[in-house]
């Protein structure tokens, strides 16, 4: 009697957790999809299917891309929200070699590694100074003062602030590493924009950042981490644009910290500004979404989210 009491209730345990995992789709996507390798090879192809009707959306069991626009300061924006799985799917991939000057349209450079959305990097490959690390390799250590956004192999965003030396940025990552975490992705232009949901570029008209124009009126772009795997992307239209006046940096980060409240509760952990003008870019099924009609620049290399689905 009491083996078959205990046979009884382990059925039932067993039924239980069966019906769980059935019935959580995180559970089965999490046993099922393999993260990608720290390198530079593609994702697995998208869905075509799946991309959603508006242009700006994607959904399978390991990503979710989102989009929306606005208008602020006399300028229209668009924005990206991409919810990840697996901190792999964020990724960079080059246009040519991480070593070459090549440069093309960045929807080219999302099309060959299958890339669910993709946005502008540094433009690292055209300077010989920057800090600069990509899927997991150190091509560059020569910081020039620029604040460094570090993406770890957690998908966190960590900036370093206006490191002058290359013991600066050693010191920085051997912290991490003492913290079990390793710098995958380090792209140099900055600055940091909004940080604990707090605007960090200050409202005045003397303000300057190396060449971004803090002060001028440009179609300026920002990518920022709101939590765990969970990342907003916001391009801005500029002067080429019919009705659009473009940003100032800190008008950019004000919107940035003002998109982040409205999609998180705790808003931008942390925003960083990247490479504006003609190169800022935001590419969502092989197709440039950002800025319609305004110039597209050549780029060296992309940041984009891959999915895990085969």
């Amino acid at each position: 009697m009491k083996s078959n009491s205990l046979r009884t209730a382990l059925a039932v345990i067993l039924l239980a957790a069966l019906t769980l995992l059935l019935s959580s789709p995180n559970m089965l996507a999490e046993s099922k999809w393999t993260p990608l390798p720290i390198d530079i090879s593609p994702g697995p192809v998208p869905n075509k299917a799946l991309y959603g009707a508006d242009g700006m959306s994607y959904k399978d069991p390991s990503i979710e891309v989102v989009g929306g626009e606005g208008r602020a300061y006399d300028t229209n924006y668009i924005y990206l929200r991409i919810k990840i799985a697996d901190a792999s799917q964020l990724r960079t991939a080059p246009a040519s070699r991480f070593t070459s000057q090549s440069a093309t349209l960045g929807r080219s450079i999302a099309k060959r590694y299958n890339a669910v959305a993709a946005i502008n990097g540094d433009f690292f490959m055209m300077d010989s100074l920057s800090v600069a690390i990509r899927q997991g390799t150190l091509y560059r250590n020569r910081p020039t003062g620029e604040d460094v956004l570090v993406i770890d192999n957690q998908g966190d965003f960590h900036v370093l602030k206006g490191p002058e030396t290359k013991e600066d940025v050693e010191a920085a990552l051997a912290e991490m590493e003492e913290q079990g975490l390793t710098a995958i992705n380090a792209l140099t232009f900055g600055p940091l924009m909004v940080e604990n949901n707090e605007c960090q570029v200050p409202d005045d008209e003397h303000y300057k950042y190396f060449s971004t124009g803090a002060q001028g009126y440009a179609q300026r772009i920002t990518f920022s981490q709101l939590g765990p795997l969970d990342y907003l992307v916001i391009a801005t239209e500029g002067p080429d644009n019919e009705n659009s006046r473009g940003m100032t940096l800190h008008e950019m980060a004000v919107t940035t910290q003002e998109v982040g409240q409205q999609l998180a509760e705790n808003g931008c952990v942390l925003s960083y500004n990247l490479d504006g003008g003609s190169s800022s870019t935001i590419i969502v099924n092989n197709a440039k979404i950002n800025a319609p009609g305004a110039k597209s620049r050549y780029i060296n290399d992309i940041i984009y989210f891959a999915t895990l689905v085969p």
